[in-house]
């Protein structure tokens, strides 16, 4: 029997009495083999969090393929920097949900066409930290500490914790360039602060 599969899918089988073929019709970025409890609390929290990202594409345009895009870039950085297999996975989920915290913001603020002012950057800060929360749900992975640094800039001037230099997790520093670049090549409703992040192979 043919079970076809397409992006946040999931299915079991149980009882096997020969071997299970997996046929890749497009790239595959994740394929997670678990056993049958695990992969009923992996797949139920996220499917949840895909449920709030696609909400999210609704509520704002900009968002639009963006958690898809950074994905994108940050696994092919990660996988250019030879970085391990734990990593890359780490990476490329936490990619997927970075903004997903968005989902809280009022759209008075997310659609806003001129400039923020202080309060309600200081609510879009938030995202991050909601992000963070909305992300543990998910079972045997943890990547929130990933997920709430994703704007922590280098040089210490980014939120929530002004954290600096390796004190970024790598994961973190590789999905805020990818991020940062998608935000440049994306038109948007405002234009959050560019910032350059330097990093080698190994940092």
């Amino acid at each position: 029997e043919k079970v076809n599969m397409s992006v946040g899918d999931c299915f079991y089988v149980h009882n096997l009495t020969e071997a299970c073929v997996f046929i890749p019709l497009t790239d595959i970025k994740m394929l997670y083999v678990a056993s049958q409890p695990i992969f009923h609390e992996l797949g139920e929290s996220m499917r949840e969090l895909h449920k709030l990202n696609y909400e999210l594409q609704f509520k704002d345009q900009y968002t639009q393929g963006h958690s898809e895009r950074v994905r994108e870039l940050s696994l092919n950085l990660a996988i250019e920097m030879g970085l391990n297999r734990d990593v890359i996975s780490n990476v490329a989920l936490a990619a997927l949900f970075h903004d997903v915290g968005k989902i809280e913001i009022p759209n008075k603020i997310l659609k806003k066409a001129d400039n923020l002012n202080d309060e309600e950057y200081e609510i879009v800060k938030r995202h991050s930290e909601t992000s963070s929360t909305l992300v543990k749900n998910i079972k045997y992975m943890d990547i929130s500490h990933i997920v709430i640094q994703h704007h922590e800039r280098f040089d210490g001037s980014g939120y929530p914790k002004r954290l600096s230099g390796k004190n970024i997790c790598i994961e973190a520093r590789i999905i805020a360039v990818a991020d940062t670049y998608d935000a440049m090549m994306t038109a948007c409703y405002y234009k959050p602060t560019i910032a350059l992040f330097m990093f080698k192979e190994g940092q």
